[in-house]
C-alpha cells in the first residue's frame, strides 16, 4: 500500500506540479484549433500535440526515483517506465477529446481514474519489485495528502466552477484559490489536531465577512456554497485516509 501511495505521489508530481498553466492550454489546442479553425488551426494542432509530448517527457522525471528503489531486472524497469509514459500520453489524448463531448469534470476524473488504473497494473507487474527505505514509509501518506489538498483539489475545484457556473479563471494559484487553498490545510490541521469546533467557527466567520455578497449576489452564492463544501469535504476525505494507517498517534 506504502508502494501505491509513493507511486501516486509521483504520478501527482508529474501531472500537477510539472504540469504549468500554460503548457495544460496548450495542449487542448489539439482539438480545439483543428476544430473551430479547420486547416488554419492545423499547425496549432501539431503545437498542441508537440506540448503534449513535452508533459508526457517532464511527467517521467519523478518516476526517475524508481531507479533508486528498484530491485527488479533493469528491462522489467524499463518496461514498467514505457509502460507508464505511452499510457499517460494515450490517456491525456482521449481526455482532450473527451472534453470536447462531456463535461470537464467528468472527463478530469475519468482521467485519474485511468492513470491510477495503469499504475496499479504496473504496481502488480511479475518480477517487478521496489523497496521503500524505512525512514520514508512514515512520511509517504502525510506527504500525499497535502499533495492532493494542494494544487489536483484547486484544479479539481476550478473545473467544477467551470462546468457549473461557466467560470474561466482557471488561474489555480489566483487569489482565490490561495485562500481555498489555505482553507483546507488548516481544516486538515484542525481535524488532525481534533479541534473540530474551530472549524465551525472558521466557516462561520468567513460567512459573516461575505453575509452582504451572499445575501445579494445569487451567482456568488452558488459559488461559495459549492466552494466551502469541496473545500471542507477534500480535507475529511484526506483525514479518513491519514487516520486509516495512523490510527494510533490520530
Amino acid at each position: 500500500m506504502y508502494l501505491f501511495a509513493f507511486l501516486l505521489i509521483l504520478h501527482i508530481i508529474g501531472d500537477f506540479y510539472l504540469q504549468w498553466n500554460k503548457l495544460a492550454k496548450s495542449k487542448e489546442a489539439i482539438f480545439n484549433a483543428v476544430a473551430s479553425e479547420g486547416d488554419a488551426g492545423a499547425g496549432k494542432g501539431a503545437a498542441g500535440f508537440g506540448s503534449l509530448l513535452l508533459h508526457v517527457i517532464i511527467y517521467l522525471i519523478p518516476f526517475l526515483a524508481l531507479i533508486m528503489l528498484n530491485e527488479s531486472p533493469e528491462l522489467k524497469l524499463i518496461a514498467a517506465l514505457l509502460i507508464i509514459a505511452i499510457s499517460h500520453f494515450f490517456i491525456d489524448l482521449i481526455t482532450l477529446l473527451l472534453k470536447q463531448v462531456i463535461k470537464r469534470t467528468y472527463a478530469f476524473m475519468l482521467d485519474q481514474a485511468l492513470h491510477i488504473a495503469v499504475l496499479l497494473i504496473v504496481l502488480n507487474a511479475p518480477n517487478l519489485r521496489f523497496h521503500i527505505p524505512h525512514w520514508l514509509v512514515s512520511y509517504i501518506v502525510p506527504f500525499l495528502v497535502l499533495a492532493i489538498i494542494i494544487k489536483p483539489s484547486s484544479i479539481l475545484i476550478n473545473t467544477i466552477f467551470q462546468d457549473l457556473f461557466n467560470d474561466e479563471d482557471s488561474n489555480v494559484f489566483g487569489v482565490a484559490s490561495l485562500v481555498g487553498i489555505f482553507e483546507r490545510l488548516i481544516i486538515i490541521s484542525l481535524l488532525v489536531l481534533n479541534s473540530i469546533p474551530t472549524i465551525g467557527i472558521i466557516i462561520a466567520a468567513k460567512t459573516l465577512v461575505r453575509y452582504d455578497q451572499i445575501k445579494t449576489d445569487s451567482d456568488f452564492r452558488g459559488k461559495y456554497l459549492v466552494g466551502t463544501l469541496l473545500s471542507i469535504a477534500i480535507p475529511l476525505i484526506c483525514f479518513a485516509f491519514l487516520r486509516h494507517f495512523y490510527r494510533d498517534i490520530i
